[in-house]
C-alpha cells in the first residue's frame, strides 16, 4: 500500500454509495407499497423528461444519467410498454429517421408527480428532524457536483 492512499476517499465512496442505496431502497418500497410499476432508473428518466419539458433523444438521457446504454434501452422499453413514455422517430420530427426521441405521457407525469410528492415529503422530514434548511441540500448537491467534475478530469 502506498503512503499517499487516504482512507477518507474510501469513506466518501462508502457513504455516498450507502446513501444512494438507501434512497433507492426507500423509493422501491414506495413503488411496491403503492403498486406503481416503476423502478428508480425509470423514475429518473421520467424526471429528466418532465424537467426538460420537451422531447429528449437517447444521447440526452445517456449523458444526463450516466447509465450504460443497455440499461437505458431496457428502462425506456418498460416505460413505453406501460404508457409512461411516448417514442417518436426522427423522420416525424424532420430529423434523421434513425433517431428516436422520447417524451413523457400524461400517465408518466402522474407517476412522476406522485413520486416527486413522496420525495418532497421525505426531504421535509429531513429538514424537520435534522434542522436542515434548503441551503444544506444545495451545498450537498454542489459538493457532489464538484467532486464529479474533479474526478472527470483525472
Amino acid at each position: 500500500m502506498t503512503e499517499s492512499l487516504n482512507i477518507d476517499y474510501f469513506k466518501l465512496l462508502m457513504e455516498t454509495q450507502a446513501t444512494a442505496n438507501m434512497l433507492a431502497r426507500n423509493l422501491t418500497e414506495y413503488f411496491f407499497k403503492n403498486r406503481i410499476l416503476c423502478n428508480v432508473n425509470q423514475v429518473i428518466i421520467l424526471h429528466l423528461l418532465r424537467e426538460a419539458n420537451c422531447t429528449l433523444g437517447f444521447t440526452d438521457i445517456s449523458d444526463s444519467t450516466k447509465y450504460i446504454s443497455t440499461n437505458i434501452s431496457y428502462n425506456l422499453k418498460c416505460l413505453i410498454d406501460r404508457g409512461h413514455v411516448f417514442q417518436s422517430e426522427g423522420e416525424h420530427l424532420t430529423t434523421d429517421k434513425r433517431c428516436s426521441f422520447y417524451d413523457i405521457t400524461k400517465k408518466g407525469i402522474e407517476i412522476y408527480e406522485r413520486t416527486a410528492k413522496y420525495v418532497s415529503e421525505n426531504i421535509d422530514g429531513i429538514k424537520r428532524t435534522k434542522g436542515w434548511e434548503q441551503v444544506n441540500f444545495d451545498d450537498y448537491m454542489c459538493d457532489l457536483k464538484e467532486i464529479q467534475e474533479y474526478l472527470r478530469g483525472t
